[in-house]
């Protein structure tokens, strides 16, 4: 809604935070924060306040790790810089005994600066919150403590309903002064380098204010350009005789663009209320931490929030602007302003007796995937209607990533396997498949899949050895359209350190920057952090820290699992199974195939060659073999050249048995027994000592043999050259003769 003209907003003017700046920067970076005694604190105003309680620093008393702790929480806490930290630090670093000298204080402040850390810049800042030095994680910081209850940085998906908000807004609560230079900093806050802004004069319209027209968009440094000839006052080149203010989209667009359509990036939503006073309206929207690139006031009767949603596309943007409506519905947002192309107000602009001015910029949270993470900690679920289910479109589900909604935004696949059979290989070939839009043993993507591959296990050389056979195999030759889509959709990173809710925090981050729709965890073990075999720490870490990442972003896990240590008498013990059954070979608590919405599960063939079963839901998953018959087997190999792996139709029947069929020690014996013969001792092994390996080699790979038809197994290995004796008589391979 246009305010009226004449509207002129209540403010109280007065200089807050550093160097007589008119504005305080807050939490996540952003330029507001808590308010005390009516003002707004300033990061440095927060942490002044929570070093005050901060013990000194004694010699002989642990003195210097005491001192360089609290130059830490200080530097990283409060994101401040070299300058402002020892600015804090000198009062505090005088009751110190004895003091540091100046050199001393501002080596430990460069060194805490250069040190990583494990918790965001920042992360100390916030609304309201007392320090008290040595306190509880909820007192010290404004994330709650994690426990099962509290997921990390994201949370659930932006298509899902979030319990309308309601925040306290204390009565001394004063809005924050107007920023100087507003329109350049709404601006460069807010575009990017080449981005196109329209910008529109504003006239009346029978007591309300409307665009004059479409507007003009221009580059923003032509905008930019426009405003330094004017020495930054956008009123001498844009201000109308009636004075009525100036709009501005809150979207990049096309240059000369004036529709949605034109929209380049789905960067922004507008946000403003009418039904609540400016100051009320500035409380809701600080307290609730929502991510505003900026907030202006509109020189009438209303706050203007552009939140940062930073869609993929207009349907990621119309779910995330219904998130945000649909929090703050009981502060009643103006429900016109949905639209990606939206005019708002330009900062620095004369509106009547009043102007529109910029408040904040970077306020609330750093990424709406953070926001949600926060609002929905405590939450109690969503309700669903019958209505709701009727209006899924199933057979066009825009959330189907792959196979027939098998697996979806927000979902999650195991793949589990023997360890040293080639899991990572696999996984990376069917993300290599997807990554182009083409199926990987008939399990087809919705559409090109940008996938994430986050491992801990492979290094370089064995990740390019693997892509370089991968590539061959699908013939993807560099500097090939396929090629450059494969550049695009498929990004590598090495964790080997990061685990548990660490972890899930460093995982938040790489979604945020590379927006996959897959994440290969590669693999589980390296990053659960926690006794796989307990319930509680796979429900932790799966439902409660990487499920809101994957609801809140709508990325689908895709992860690398082993089995475990198999049963003595495997055959025996699967005998009877259903493909179904096979999804509890994993490693660990039972808790993780329930929580996965899909399974597939790689074995190694006795007689060579592996299967893959999609266990879970996996009639769904669309798998087929070469002939493009629907299986829920398939049967693979290792390529001869390179790492690739290569599909083959399902083994003929075995016909019923007859005279003239191989004993099953002779098809043992000839069956491919490459690994088992790679075990072989180079000194050689005495009859009972290689047939009890071949015992239990057979058994890891679900065949049952006697240790009499072992030693005839062997005999029958040395009559077709694959064993021989030495002069020894014990057992060796050709080359170990």
């Amino acid at each position: 809604m246009q305010e009226r003209e004449g509207e002129a907003p209540a403010r109280t003017t007065g200089t807050l935070g550093l160097g007589g700046e008119t504005w305080a920067q807050g939490a996540c970076g952003a330029e507001h924060g808590p308010v005390q005694g009516g003002r707004v604190m300033s990061p440095i105003d927060q942490a002044y306040r929570y070093i005050a309680a901060c013990p000194p620093a004694v010699s002989g008393q642990n003195g210097h790790n005491t001192a360089f702790s609290v130059v830490c929480e200080v530097i990283n806490g409060f994101n401040l810089d070299e300058q402002q930290a020892v600015t804090v630090l000198t009062p505090w670093n005088a009751t110190c005994q004895p003091p540091w000298s100046e050199r001393e204080l501002l080596h430990k402040v460069r060194d805490a600066i250069r040190l990583p850390h494990q918790k965001p810049r920042g992360h100390k800042l916030r609304n309201g919150v007392s320090y008290r030095f040595g306190a509880s994680e909820t007192a010290r910081n404004h994330r709650p403590p994690i426990h099962a209850a509290t997921p990390p940085n994201g949370s659930p998906a932006a298509s899902k309903a979030t319990p309308p908000a309601q925040y306290e807004v204390p009565d001394s609560l004063e809005l924050p002064s107007p920023m100087p230079d507003g329109a350049r900093r709404l601006i460069e806050a807010a575009f990017r380098q080449g981005d196109g802004i329209r910008i529109a004069l504003a006239r009346d319209n029978g007591g309300k204010e409307v665009p004059q027209d479409a507007g003009v968009t221009l580059s923003r440094e032509e905008w930019l350009r426009k405003l330094n000839d004017a020495g930054g006052d956008p009123n001498k080149f844009l201000r109308t005789s009636a004075r009525n203010g100036i709009f501005i989209s809150v979207n990049p667009m096309k240059i000369g663009g004036a529709k949605d359509s034109d929209v380049t990036e789905y960067r922004h939503a507008l946000l403003e209320f009418d039904e609540i006073s400016q100051v009320e309206q500035w409380g809701v929207i600080s307290k609730s931490r929502v991510p505003c690139a900026v907030v202006l006031s509109s020189g009438g009767r209303s706050i203007h929030a552009w939140v940062k949603v930073d869609a993929q596309n207009r349907q990621e943007y119309d779910d995330r602007v219904k998130v945000i409506y649909d929090h703050f519905k009981g502060y009643a947002p103006d429900e016109k302003n949905k639209n990606p192309s939206r005019f708002s107000r330009l900062a620095g602009c004369e509106r009547g007796t009043s102007r529109q001015e910029l408040l904040a910029v970077n306020l609330g949270c750093e990424t709406f995937a953070d926001w949600l993470t926060e609002i929905r900690a405590d939450g109690i679920g969503r309700t669903i209607t019958i209505a709701d289910l009727d209006a899924v479109d199933i057979e066009h589900d825009p959330n189907s990533l792959l196979g027939r909604r098998w697996l979806c935004r927000g979902g999650s696949c195991l793949v589990i396997g023997p360890s040293g059979v080639g899991k990572s290989s696999l996984v990376m070939q069917m993300a290599s498949c997807w990554a182009l839009a083409r199926p990987a043993f008939g399990i087809t993507p919705a559409r090109a899949l940008k996938s994430l591959v986050i491992q801990a296990e492979n290094d370089d050389g064995d990740l390019a050895e693997m892509m370089r056979g991968i590539r061959g195999g699908l013939s993807i030759e560099p500097g090939s359209a396929d090629y450059g889509t494969l550049l695009q959709n498929l990004v590598f990173h090495h964790d080997s350190t990061h685990t548990g809710w660490d972890f899930c925090q460093y995982c938040q981050r790489l979604i945020e920057r590379h927006r996959p729709d897959l994440v290969l965890l590669d693999p589980l073990l390296s990053f659960i952090g926690a006794d796989i075999s307990k319930q509680e720490v796979c429900g932790q870490f799966l439902r409660n820290w990487l499920n809101p990442i994957a609801d809140a972003t709508g990325v689908a896990w895709l992860m690398v699992h082993h089995t475990g240590k198999p049963p003595a008498d495997k055959a025996k013990a699967q005998k009877g199974w259903a493909q179904s059954d096979f999804s509890y070979t994993g490693l660990g608590s039972s808790e993780l195939t329930n929580w996965a919405r899909a399974v597939l599960i790689l074995q190694e063939q006795a007689e060579g060659g592996f299967r893959l079963i999609t266990g879970k839901r996996g009639r769904r998953a669309g798998a087929t073999h070469p002939d493009g018959q629907p299986t829920g087997i398939l049967h693979l190999s290792h390529a001869e050249k390179g790492i690739f792996w290569q599909q083959s139709g399902p083994p003929a029947n075995q016909p019923e048995a007859h005279a003239g069929r191989p004993s099953k020690v002779e098809e043992i014996a000839c069956s491919n027994m490459h690994e088992f013969l790679a075990g072989c001792l180079p000194e050689g092994e005495g009859q009972n000592q290689i047939a009890r390996r071949l015992e239990v080699w057979l058994s890891n790979n679900g065949t049952d043999l006697s240790p009499k038809s072992c030693k005839r197994a062997i005999a029958a290995m040395v009559e077709n050259k694959k064993l021989t004796k030495n002069s020894e008589g014990k057992y060796v391979t050709g080359s170990n003769k």
